[in-house]
C-alpha cells in the first residue's frame, strides 16, 4: 500500500505515517476520517459517530521506486503498459474511490496520452 495517495481511508493513512518496520500500533479513527466520498470499499462503515479501532503491525517499509510503481501499474504482467492494462488498473482504482477530479475526462483518451 502506498501512503499519501488516497489508497486507504484518510484516518488510517494519517495514522500509518511514521511507522517503522515491525512496529505495532493501535489506531483509533473517528468516523469523519473513516471514509471518502467516492469510495465503494469503505461505504459499509456505520453512519454514526463511532470510532474504528485498528491493531496494526507494519511488516516492512519500502521507499518509492520507479520499478515497483511500474509493477503496480502493469496489471496484466506483460512487462509494458498497454491501453487495456491501464484501463483495467483505472477500474481497480475506482473501488478505492480514486477517479479523475473532473468527471468529463475520458479514460481511454487519458490512457492514450500517457502511453505515447
Amino acid at each position: 500500500m502506498q501512503l499519501g495517495v488516497g489508497m486507504t481511508m484518510p484516518g488510517l493513512d494519517k495514522g500509518l505515517k511514521g511507522m517503522c518496520a515491525e512496529e505495532l500500533r493501535k489506531l483509533q479513527v473517528p468516523y469523519r476520517l473513516s471514509r471518502k466520498a467516492k469510495s465503494k470499499v469503505w461505504k459499509n462503515i456505520p453512519n454514526d459517530e463511532h470510532w474504528l479501532t485498528f491493531n496494526l503491525e507494519m511488516l516492512s517499509v519500502e521507499p518509492y521506486s520507479h520499478s515497483r510503481q511500474f509493477k503496480f501499474l502493469d496489471v496484466d504482467g506483460k512487462g509494458k503498459l498497454t491501453e487495456a492494462g491501464l484501463l483495467k488498473w483505472l477500474d481497480q482504482m475506482k473501488e478505492y474511490g480514486k477517479t479523475w477530479k473532473n468527471e468529463d475526462i475520458d479514460n481511454v483518451l487519458a490512457v492514450k496520452y500517457y502511453i505515447k
